[in-house]
């Protein structure tokens, strides 16, 4: 598994592996320690990783200095995936929390 991107709430990683959405993976980073983080997206052999808690800025910081340089970069078809699956995500949590505000409105509503 390779991570190409990290942050406080999540990473990016390669894998070969066959690894589906809502599939919880460990991952021990520097700092951090193991942790965990379930997969959101996934775009051929990429997957998009949020963290059950997020972890510090020093972990992110001192994971990213022990990184080796990385050679590889994802193709641009992979990269415009994940952006248009990335887009879709943010969509469809914007019209969830649309409905849940309304819903709120309902229940705040004063009766007749």
């Amino acid at each position: 598994m390779t991570i190409h991107d990290l942050s406080e709430e999540g990473l990016l990683v390669e894998t070969a592996s066959a690894l589906s959405i809502g599939e919880v993976i460990d991952v021990v980073l520097p700092e951090a320690g193991p942790v965990q983080a379930e997969v959101a997206w996934t775009s051929s052999r990429f997957f998009g990783c949020k963290f059950r808690k997020p972890i510090a800025t020093a972990a992110v910081s001192a994971a990213l200095l022990q990184s080796p340089a990385s050679t590889t970069q994802p193709s641009a078809e992979v990269v415009e995936k994940a952006l248009q699956e990335l887009d879709a995500l943010s969509f469809a949590i914007k019209r969830v929390t649309r409905a849940v505000d309304q819903a709120i409105d309902r229940l705040n509503k004063p009766k007749d």
